[in-house]
């Protein structure tokens, strides 16, 4: 497993690791917010891509917000293909250390659904707000902090 920063080349694979997530993990509404996502990409604000063999099989960013004093991941998935390998909790520790790391004095968040909100609990976050729908129809978002000193 290789993980490096996104490049503008890997816009189509990333669209396609998205379209295989849907509709159970991803709202189809989503897909242009996400193309959006992937264009406002900076040193600040990275977005990053897993390789297996050199093929990009995941990607996920990471976010701050300077006035708020939050930090968090964003837009975090793994090819359908390639679920329950390990892949996704290898790209959540990477971003997780990364903000540590750059954010390290900001609560840390993430926004998620119903179906990875196990999975992030793992990694020290707790779920503070349900909105029913928040991301579609059948589709609830989850508002998570991760609790202070939880290790990643």
């Amino acid at each position: 497993m290789n993980i490096r920063h996104y490049h503008a080349s890997d816009e189509y694979r990333c669209l396609e690791i998205f379209d295989s997530n849907l509709p159970k993990y991803f709202a189809k509404e989503e897909r242009p917010l996400f193309r959006e996502a992937l264009t406002g990409i900076t040193e600040a604000a990275p977005y990053f891509v897993l390789e297996v063999e050199d093929e990009v099989v995941a990607c996920g960013g990471v976010f701050a917000n300077h006035e708020k004093r939050v930090a968090g991941l964003s837009w975090g998935m793994v090819h359908s293909n390639h679920h329950l390998k390990g892949i996704g909790s290898a790209l959540a520790k990477f971003r997780l250390n990364w903000l540590d790391e750059h954010y390290m004095n900001y609560q840390h968040i993430i926004n998620t659904a119903q179906f990875t909100e196990a999975f992030y609990a793992r990694f020290g976050f707790e779920t503070k707000e349900v909105i029913p729908d928040g991301w579609g129809p059948g589709l609830h978002k989850y508002v998570m902090l991760k609790k202070q000193g939880s290790n990643t």
